[in-house]
């Protein structure tokens, strides 16, 4: 029986004995992102990684229908990728659109308690710092593709993000925590950027995180598989992202 840790609105179900260092630095993506780059990275570094636990919520954004035996996990994925961090994957998330072009007006009400929850558990358990990986389209045709720190912000320079890329990171920073947006962005015009996945790539090998390349080709190709499928909806318009295997 796998341990079983409640705080708030989140369960947290453990695949081992409870660990006890490696929340110091806690990285945040989505794997439903249009333009894919995050989720890309993220399971390449995952790729060597150990799954120490699933995160579940009556607030997570879960499809009704499964299938068995194969089932499609409900649950976010918390992966420890190095002794002092750990990655967690956001498998689901409420669509930011109401369906009509129009902000979903129960976002907010939605995602708040595992956010609170989630990031005062982090703390509670020694998290000193909380970075979203997140991308962004390029608004100015006249600029290249950039991996953008939130902290170090050239003259210009901006983030339009939606939930939950800003939140978690404004709300850790509330909580006393150091915390950064790492977004890089990308040309809408294309299904992959390749120049803006290079340099996400870039920055986590120069850090000596440990990338699984074989994963990373093997994502690549199964996304390349369901382009047309994928195109048809972007990030906003997707109510369930569901997990990437």
């Amino acid at each position: 029986m796998m341990p079983h840790l409640q705080h708030g609105s989140i369960d947290l179900f453990f695949k081992g004995t409870f660990p006890q260092k490696q929340f110091t630095n806690v990285y945040f993506y989505v794997e439903g992102e249009f333009g894919f780059i995050p989720l890309i990275v993220g399971k390449s570094i995952e790729g060597d990684g150990t799954h120490m636990a699933d995160i579940l919520s009556r607030y997570l954004n879960v499809e009704s229908f499964n299938r068995i035996p194969n089932i499609n996990s409900p649950a976010w994925r918390m992966t420890a990728v190095k002794d002092d961090t750990i990655f967690i994957a956001i498998t689901n998330w409420f669509p930011n659109s109401d369906g009509r072009g129009e902000p979903n007006p129960d976002l907010w009400k939605n995602s708040y308690p595992i956010m609170r929850d989630l990031l005062m558990f982090l703390k509670k358990h020694t998290c000193e710092r909380v970075t979203f990986l997140t991308s962004m389209n390029i608004l100015d045709n006249e600029k290249e593709q950039q991996l953008l720190m939130s902290n170090q912000l050239s003259e210009g320079d901006e983030m339009y993000l939606a939930l939950p890329a800003w939140s978690y990171t404004h709300l850790a920073e509330l909580m006393g925590m150091e915390s950064e947006v790492m977004c890089v962005t990308q040309d809408e015009g294309l299904f992959i950027d390749p120049q803006a996945l290079g340099m996400v790539v870039a920055h986590f090998v120069y850090e000596e995180f440990p990338f699984d390349t074989d994963k990373m080709d093997n994502t690549i190709q199964t996304l390349k598989g369901l382009e047309d499928q994928l195109s048809e909806q972007a990030f906003d318009e997707d109510s369930t992202m569901g997990e990437w295997v």
